[in-house]
């Protein structure tokens, strides 16, 4: 068994001494009774109003600790909504802008596609405004060459007929004596008359005479050749013969005119130089 420590003495208790007169209760009067309720009772009443103003001082605290709190929780919601409103702000600023560009890109090939429609109907149009230069240009040369040809054809047909070596000498067309110097058929339209007729065409003695026939002793018509203005043919301008084969237009000087058409281009030429040479036009 262990050793026990050792401890120190408890103390000495005071020695006893009998209470003193003036330590034994007194009686109070009711005065001082009521003077001591009193006392109480304004001690207890400052108790009770210590505790009241602790607990509304603590009833205020926590007041205002809730309305801090409460104000906490306001600004966080508002800087929550004002975060959320800032984010529909931008989302809203850059669909709009999106939006803008979009349009912008579209209008831009809008404005685009309309200007290559202009430029390609621009130089469509310039492309046939070209062509119809190139073949107007081409026409005039070619109707100026057709001219050309034109002329110098009836120069060369008119110096033909001039020039022309006949049967008999042109001299003897203007002799007195009825010799017959050429006949063919011929089919003759006047001037005042729409009507073909078709006529045995002899020359003699300078004129023309259309007989009905072979057998016929009487001409029909007697055309003083000598009196001729002009033959022409259809590059001339005479509209009249178009579509005529081996036909010539006959202008005499009284302002009277034939159409003759022959059977073949050897009596037309033949007959057309005749009358050239013997009118000497």
């Amino acid at each position: 068994m262990p050793p026990t420590p050792n401890r120190p003495p408890p103390p000495a208790s005071p020695p006893f001494s009998p209470p003193k007169r003036a330590d034994l209760p007194q009686m109070l009067s009711p005065t001082e009774i009521r003077r001591r309720r009193e006392a109480a009772s304004r001690a207890h009443e400052r108790v009770n109003s210590s505790d009241d103003a602790r607990e509304e001082a603590e009833r205020q605290k926590r007041s205002r600790m809730e309305k801090a709190a409460a104000e906490r929780q306001l600004r966080i919601e508002d800087e929550r909504r004002r975060l959320l409103l800032e984010e529909d702000l931008r989302l809203a600023a850059m669909l709009r802008k999106q939006k803008e560009e979009r349009e912008r890109r579209e209008e831009e090939e809008r404005h685009q596609k309309i200007e290559e429609r202009r430029r390609a109907d621009r130089e469509r149009r310039m492309r046939q405004a070209q062509k119809q230069h190139e073949w107007r240009l081409e026409q005039a040369r070619l109707a100026e060459e057709t001219l050309r040809r034109k002329i110098e054809l009836r120069t060369h047909v008119h110096e033909d007929r001039r020039v022309r070596p006949l049967a008999s000498d042109s001299s003897s067309l203007l002799a007195d004596e009825p010799e017959e110097v050429f006949r063919c058929w011929v089919n003759v339209q006047k001037c005042d008359n729409v009507a073909w007729r078709r006529r045995l065409c002899r020359i003699q003695h300078a004129r023309l005479a259309l007989f009905k026939d072979l057998n016929s002793l009487q001409p029909m018509e007697l055309i003083d050749i000598s009196s001729a203005r002009g033959v022409h043919e259809r590059m001339d301008g005479h509209e009249e013969l178009e579509g005529l084969a081996n036909a010539f237009a006959l202008d005499l000087q009284d302002g009277i005119s034939y159409i003759l058409s022959t059977d073949n281009d050897r009596d037309k030429e033949t007959l057309a130089s005749l009358i050239v040479q013997t009118a000497g036009i």
